[in-house]
Protein backbone atom coordinates (compact mmCIF):
# COMPACT_ATOMS: atom_id res chain seq x y z
CA UNK A 1 0.00 0.00 0.00
CA UNK A 2 1.10 3.45 -1.05
CA UNK A 3 0.37 6.65 0.64
CA UNK A 4 0.78 10.38 -1.36
CA UNK A 5 1.26 12.92 1.13
CA UNK A 6 -1.89 15.38 1.53
CA UNK A 7 -3.27 18.19 -0.90
CA UNK A 8 -5.23 21.12 0.40
CA UNK A 9 -8.99 19.30 0.84
CA UNK A 10 -7.67 16.04 -0.30
CA UNK A 11 -6.74 12.88 1.56
CA UNK A 12 -4.63 10.40 -0.72
CA UNK A 13 -4.83 8.88 -2.43
CA UNK A 14 -3.95 5.26 -1.42
CA UNK A 15 -2.97 2.42 -4.11
CA UNK A 16 -3.30 -1.21 -3.37
CA UNK A 17 -2.23 -3.77 -5.95
CA UNK A 18 -3.77 -7.24 -5.72
CA UNK A 19 -3.36 -10.62 -8.03
CA UNK A 20 -5.83 -11.17 -9.71
CA UNK A 21 -7.47 -13.86 -7.42
CA UNK A 22 -10.69 -14.68 -5.10
CA UNK A 23 -8.66 -15.05 -2.72
CA UNK A 24 -7.53 -11.35 -2.90
CA UNK A 25 -11.02 -9.94 -2.87
CA UNK A 26 -11.41 -10.28 1.23
CA UNK A 27 -8.03 -7.92 0.99
CA UNK A 28 -9.61 -5.32 -1.11
CA UNK A 29 -12.58 -5.27 0.90
CA UNK A 30 -10.82 -4.35 4.13
CA UNK A 31 -8.19 -1.87 2.12
CA UNK A 32 -11.25 -0.20 0.93
CA UNK A 33 -12.89 0.28 4.79
CA UNK A 34 -9.64 1.29 6.14
CA UNK A 35 -8.77 3.47 3.60
CA UNK A 36 -12.09 5.41 4.18
CA UNK A 37 -11.67 5.16 8.05
CA UNK A 38 -8.53 7.28 7.73
CA UNK A 39 -9.77 9.82 5.35
CA UNK A 40 -12.75 10.22 7.31
CA UNK A 41 -14.96 9.12 5.11
CA UNK A 42 -18.64 8.41 6.75
CA UNK A 43 -19.18 4.77 7.45
CA UNK A 44 -21.87 4.95 4.74
CA UNK A 45 -19.78 5.75 2.11
CA UNK A 46 -17.13 3.14 3.34
CA UNK A 47 -19.79 0.13 3.29
CA UNK A 48 -21.21 1.75 -0.19
CA UNK A 49 -17.93 1.45 -1.68
CA UNK A 50 -16.59 -1.61 0.01
CA UNK A 51 -20.11 -3.75 -2.02
CA UNK A 52 -18.95 -2.20 -4.92
CA UNK A 53 -15.41 -3.32 -4.72
CA UNK A 54 -15.88 -6.38 -3.95
CA UNK A 55 -18.65 -6.83 -7.24
CA UNK A 56 -16.43 -4.78 -9.06
CA UNK A 57 -13.20 -6.89 -8.75
CA UNK A 58 -14.97 -10.45 -8.19
CA UNK A 59 -16.09 -9.62 -11.77
CA UNK A 60 -12.94 -8.78 -12.92
CA UNK A 61 -10.85 -11.98 -11.83
CA UNK A 62 -14.16 -13.79 -13.04
CA UNK A 63 -15.03 -12.16 -16.69
CA UNK A 64 -11.66 -10.35 -17.36
CA UNK A 65 -9.12 -12.24 -16.83
CA UNK A 66 -6.21 -10.20 -16.23
CA UNK A 67 -2.53 -10.82 -16.75
CA UNK A 68 -1.34 -8.86 -13.83
CA UNK A 69 -1.90 -6.89 -10.80
CA UNK A 70 -5.50 -5.28 -9.95
CA UNK A 71 -5.06 -1.70 -8.83
CA UNK A 72 -7.46 -0.25 -6.51
CA UNK A 73 -7.36 2.86 -5.14
CA UNK A 74 -9.31 5.96 -3.13
CA UNK A 75 -8.98 9.39 -3.04
CA UNK A 76 -11.23 11.52 -0.46
CA UNK A 77 -12.17 15.34 -1.92
CA UNK A 78 -13.87 17.94 0.57
CA UNK A 79 -17.40 16.32 -0.96
CA UNK A 80 -16.61 12.52 -2.13
CA UNK A 81 -14.57 9.95 -2.39
CA UNK A 82 -13.42 8.23 -5.21
CA UNK A 83 -12.25 4.71 -5.45
CA UNK A 84 -10.72 3.63 -8.85
CA UNK A 85 -10.53 -0.22 -9.89
CA UNK A 86 -7.90 -0.64 -12.84
CA UNK A 87 -7.06 -3.95 -14.73
CA UNK A 88 -5.55 -5.01 -18.00
CA UNK A 89 -8.25 -7.65 -18.60
CA UNK A 90 -10.09 -7.76 -21.57
CA UNK A 91 -11.61 -4.46 -22.98
CA UNK A 92 -15.15 -3.81 -21.34
CA UNK A 93 -17.55 -1.37 -20.65
CA UNK A 94 -19.94 -2.41 -17.38
CA UNK A 95 -21.83 0.63 -18.14
CA UNK A 96 -23.01 -1.13 -21.49
CA UNK A 97 -25.05 -3.75 -19.51
CA UNK A 98 -28.59 -3.74 -19.52
CA UNK A 99 -30.66 -3.28 -16.17
CA UNK A 100 -31.75 -5.88 -14.26
CA UNK A 101 -35.28 -6.57 -14.71
CA UNK A 102 -36.04 -6.48 -10.78
CA UNK A 103 -39.76 -7.35 -11.34
CA UNK A 104 -39.01 -10.74 -12.80
CA UNK A 105 -38.49 -12.32 -9.19
CA UNK A 106 -37.21 -15.41 -9.01
CA UNK A 107 -38.16 -15.89 -12.81
CA UNK A 108 -34.65 -14.21 -13.76
CA UNK A 109 -31.46 -16.09 -13.30
CA UNK A 110 -29.86 -16.39 -9.98
CA UNK A 111 -26.43 -14.71 -11.04
CA UNK A 112 -25.94 -10.71 -12.67
CA UNK A 113 -26.96 -8.83 -9.84
CA UNK A 114 -23.49 -7.89 -8.99
CA UNK A 115 -23.33 -4.92 -11.75
CA UNK A 116 -26.86 -3.71 -10.28
CA UNK A 117 -25.82 -3.91 -7.12
CA UNK A 118 -22.76 -1.63 -7.99
CA UNK A 119 -25.04 1.07 -9.62
CA UNK A 120 -27.17 1.29 -7.29
CA UNK A 121 -24.68 1.19 -4.13
CA UNK A 122 -22.63 4.51 -5.75
CA UNK A 123 -23.86 7.88 -7.09
CA UNK A 124 -21.24 8.38 -9.87
CA UNK A 125 -19.78 5.61 -12.03
CA UNK A 126 -17.22 6.33 -14.89
CA UNK A 127 -15.04 4.06 -17.27
CA UNK A 128 -12.21 4.47 -19.91
CA UNK A 129 -10.20 2.28 -21.67
CA UNK A 130 -6.30 4.12 -20.97
CA UNK A 131 -3.35 2.40 -22.26
CA UNK A 132 -4.74 -1.06 -22.71
CA UNK A 133 -6.22 -1.04 -18.88
CA UNK A 134 -9.99 -0.75 -17.98
CA UNK A 135 -10.34 2.08 -15.62
CA UNK A 136 -13.34 2.52 -13.23
CA UNK A 137 -14.12 4.79 -11.19
CA UNK A 138 -17.24 4.50 -8.54
CA UNK A 139 -17.69 7.88 -6.64
CA UNK A 140 -20.00 8.13 -3.14
CA UNK A 141 -20.91 11.95 -2.21
CA UNK A 142 -21.28 12.71 1.22
CA UNK A 143 -25.09 12.95 1.06
CA UNK A 144 -24.98 9.19 1.14
CA UNK A 145 -27.76 9.04 3.70
CA UNK A 146 -29.82 11.14 1.67
CA UNK A 147 -32.51 9.45 -0.39
CA UNK A 148 -31.73 8.12 -4.29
Amino acid sequence: MVRNPPREGVVGPEHLLVVPDDTEIARVRSFVTDACSRAGAERDVAHRLELAANEVCANVIEHGHPASPIEVSLIRHADETRLTISDDGAAFDPRTIPPVDVAAGIERPARGLGWHLVVHAVDVVEYERQRGRNRLTLVVGDQAGAPR
